[in-house]
Formats: structure tokens, sequence, C-alpha cells
């Protein structure tokens, strides 16, 4: 609400240098911001900066309206924000709450197959062994890992209900569901043997 009356009362002087340097930004944000493959780039952070300039202009002329429309457009960007806080805390909690549940399976390893899931755990995944293998060669390396450490358990955490094929000796176990904010993820269970990790160690080739 802030952001809107910095661009509403036209400002001028240094407070309009300011408005036109974060509004002729937006326009190089909106064309470029999408590029790459990088998703939580779409969550509007690289517009913020010309919200706070916008922002700052606002409050600066803010004394120059009326007393009951100072107060309804502050009382407003409270109540944003205090929006904003709440929708963190519910996020950050079912995270949290997924990450513990997650945490309780019997697997020596999990297989994170999204670059970006655990780091959405942060603290809440610090106690269980994960891995990240985005492609297949990543996967198999990482499956190639848990053999060479002696562990014999491990669970892919993927978006594809189906199991990911050509894990050579590695024998599926089971297939669970696990909803993650709003969106099904799916654990695949496996199981090596001794047989299994030496027939690994002879196939498998790490990524450069």
């Amino acid at each position: 609400p802030l952001a809107v009356v910095g661009l509403v009362r036209r400002p001028t002087g240094v407070a309009g240098y300011v408005a036109g340097v974060a509004v002729a930004a937006l326009p190089v944000v909106w064309a470029f911001q999408y590029l790459g493959g990088a998703l939580p780039q779409w969550g509007g952070r690289y517009t913020l900066p010309s919200c706070l300039l916008l922002v700052v202009v606002g409050v600066a002329a803010l004394p120059d309206l009326e007393r009951v429309t100072r107060a309804l457009l502050v009382g407003l960007a409270a109540l944003v924000t205090a929006s904003g806080m709440a929708w963190t805390a519910d996020r950050g909690h079912e995270v949290a709450d997924w990450f513990e549940e997650v945490g309780t399976r019997p697997e020596d390893v999990l297989i994170a197959r999204n670059g970006f899931l655990v780091r959405e755990g942060g603290a809440a995944g610090a106690d269980r062994r994960w891995l990240v293998a985005v492609g297949e060669e990543d996967l198999r390396a990482a499956v190639q890992l848990v053999a060479d450490a002696g562990l014999r358990t491990f669970a892919t955490v993927d978006e594809d209900p189906t199991a990911p094929p050509g894990l050579g000796d590695a024998r599926l176990t089971g297939t669970s569901r696990a909803p993650f904010l709003g969106e099904d993820l799916y654990l695949h269970a496996y199981a090596l043997d001794q047989r299994g990790s030496a027939n690994m160690r002879s196939s498998v080739t790490a990524p450069r």
C-alpha cells in the first residue's frame, strides 16, 4: 500500500529520482527474471528493491495526506505484513513437520531428486543422511556412495510415482506417497546386498 502511495503522489526532486529508478528497473526484471532453471526466482524477489524504494517514497509522502488516510494506509500495510508473517510461519511448520515425519523412516539414506528440496528443511532435516541426485547418472553415483559407505538401504524422494529405473542390483522394496506443500512426492525404498554392492562398484562411474 505504501509503495502505491509512492507512485500516485507523483514525487519530484530526489523522491522523483528514486521513484524513477525503481520503476525503470521493473521492465528489465520482468524481461530477464524467468530465464534459467531456478524456480525460486519466480517469487518476485528481484522486484523487492523497487518495492522498497517506492515504500520509502510513499512514507515520505504520508505527512501530506489527511490523518484518516494516513491511518488507513499504515493499517493496511501492517495487515499485509502480518499476513505474510502468518503465511511464512504456517509454511515453515508444515515443512518442518514433513521433514520430521520423513526422518522417522528406516532407510539409511534418503536421495532427493529435486536439488532444492533438502535446503527447504534446514535444521529439520539435519538428523538424516541426505544425498541429492537430479540426473540419472547422479542417481547411480549416489547409490554407489551408499554401497561404498557400507549402508544397505536407501529411498529416493521423487515427484514421479514410478520407481527410478536402472539402479543395478538395488532391490525395490516399496513405494509410499508423502505430500509436500500440496505437491505429491513419492518415496521409493530400495535395499542393497553384498553382491549388489560389488556389482555397483564395478559398473557405476561417478559423474565428472
